[in-house]
């Protein structure tokens, strides 16, 4: 990653990211504002291009705000540092007299001299010819896991098979949440996907052709708003020493025991054992015993 200090007093994040809608760019911005001690509006951080970004491995794997965020602040901490050398110049003073304080830049020395981070950077470059720009990679030397249990109560139809998910609690580990309604809008998304994993997305193909049989969401069902039960999400932040300000990774992490979670308690309420995804009407009247042909089991 690259960040640069511009004139006006912003600072400028080269990266090979991606917003995809999960918070990636907001996430970096608040992790730079953090170290920086400014307004992460003043950052800049436009998606990645591959001809003019650094490279990196991409958004996935739930890799992103703990690889990449670690960047980030490493390259924040290096801006910073040579923010105090350059301006140690400026303000007669030794690098570790050097204060910065919201946005501002403090001779420690007891003079009172003070400028904003805009007219700081316009005398480096003026005075000691130099940008305030730096450089920084970044490789985790530890995957830490990020736990989590999810509590499932669905509903099931015994006379149809179809199988309603009522209400969802779901607890994670995750370190530290940089921006907790973003992580909780992504366990949400999370949940929507492992219930549909769990009781209606699937793929077939026609022997004949080897072509798929569900061309286009009209055949391939996917849990709606409507069919979203209430979610609860609880959060443990007990912190991470090698993540970014103790925060490790969510993401696709909260996908898998969603569906498991609703798998249990389909074959809790019909005392079952129905394992082979997803569990469609079908599937599902096909493993009831003929006494259980009744009504709404729970």
């Amino acid at each position: 990653m690259t960040l640069r200090m511009l004139e006006d007093g912003g600072l400028l994040l080269t990266a090979g990211l991606h917003e995809l809608g999960c918070g990636t760019i907001t996430t970096m911005r608040q992790i730079i504002a953090e170290v920086m001690e400014v307004d992460p509006e003043t950052i800049e951080a436009p998606d990645g291009d591959t001809q003019t970004s650094p490279f990196d491995s991409g958004c996935q794997a739930s890799r992103t705000t703990f690889v990449c965020g670690a960047c980030a602040m490493k390259a924040a901490e290096s801006l910073k540092a040579l923010l105090r050398q350059e301006a140690s110049i400026i303000l007669n003073c030794n690098p570790d007299q050097v204060l910065i304080k919201d946005g501002e830049v403090w001779s420690g020395i007891g003079t009172g001299q003070h400028y904003p981070y805009a007219a700081m950077a316009c005398l480096i470059q003026q005075k000691n010819e130099r940008e305030l720009i730096v450089t920084e990679t970044y490789k985790s030397q530890a995957n830490p896991g990020s736990y989590g249990a999810n509590f499932v109560e669905v509903e099931v139809d015994t006379f149809t098979g179809m199988v309603r998910v009522t209400e969802v609690v779901a607890v994670y580990d995750l370190g530290k949440a940089i921006n907790p309604m973003l992580v909780e809008g992504q366990i949400h998304g999370a949940v929507q996907m492992g219930i549909g994993m769990a009781i209606c997305e699937e793929i077939t193909f026609d022997p004949a052709t080897g072509r798929a049989k569900q061309e286009g969401f009209a055949k391939y069902h996917l849990i709606n708003a409507p069919d979203m039960p209430p979610v609860k999400v609880l959060l443990i932040e007990k912190g991470e020493e090698h993540g970014p300000f103790g925060a490790k990774s969510i993401g696709e992490v909260a996908i898998v025991p969603t569906a498991a979670a609703v798998v249990n308690a389909i074959n809790h309420a019909l005392d079952t054992n129905l394992t082979v995804l997803p569990l469609t009407p079908e599937r599902v009247l096909a493993g009831l015993h003929p006494a259980q042909f009744s009504g709404v089991a729970k």
